[in-house]
């Protein structure tokens, strides 16, 4: 339970499978494997009443449709795609309140986290010679000049960095969070 809203057994495998993510085949690894997935679904919950709480924060029917669509894309077919919706019990309106939820979140964390982050030049520069540069070698592929790659490198850092202010943010809401798991 996360504050008053109770996270049942069915909603975490519901996000299990609509993650397309594999049980570990050992009882300790399925244990494991369940509370990281809780960890993660608890974070969400935390966020999303952040985000409800600022009400100014949504997403947009545009928005949402365009994210489900690229979910059914995924699926050969309707059909395939109707019984996904059916392995993880839920219905398109079902579908349709979590990637709204989720957009939000995500909306939540740029507003919230991005503008405070600062990329400097060195970093940017650290970036592409240790990790873009030798990445492209390994592959085979030419290394272009940083110019030519400097912005996205600047938005993977900035990315990067409002990540872990996030989870820094999780991590102190959860801990003043009244957060109860009856799981096992």
């Amino acid at each position: 339970m996360v504050e008053a809203e109770v996270i049942t057994l069915s909603e975490l495998l519901r996000l299990v499978r609509y993650r397309n993510m594999e049980f570990p085949k050992d009882e300790e690894g399925r244990k494991d494997f369940l509370l990281r997935v809780l960890d993660q679904l608890i974070d969400q919950k935390l966020a999303a009443q952040k985000v409800t709480e600022t009400l100014v924060i949504q997403a947009s029917d545009r928005e949402v449709q365009e994210q489900l669509q690229a979910y059914r894309n995924r699926f050969s077919s309707d059909r395939e795609f109707q019984e996904r919706l059916a392995q993880m019990e839920m219905s398109r309106d079902d579908l349709t309140d979590l990637v709204r939820r989720q957009l939000a979140v995500l909306k939540f964390v740029k507003m919230r986290f991005e503008p405070f982050v600062v990329v400097l030049p060195d970093q940017i520069l650290r970036y592409y010679e240790e990790e873009l540069a030798p990445r492209l070698k390994r592959q085979g592929l030419p290394v272009p000049l940083l110019p030519l790659v400097e912005k996205q490198i600047r938005e993977i850092l900035t990315l990067r960095r409002a990540h872990l202010e996030m989870e820094r943010w999780l991590r102190a809401t959860q801990a003043k969070a009244r957060v109860e798991i009856l799981l096992f």
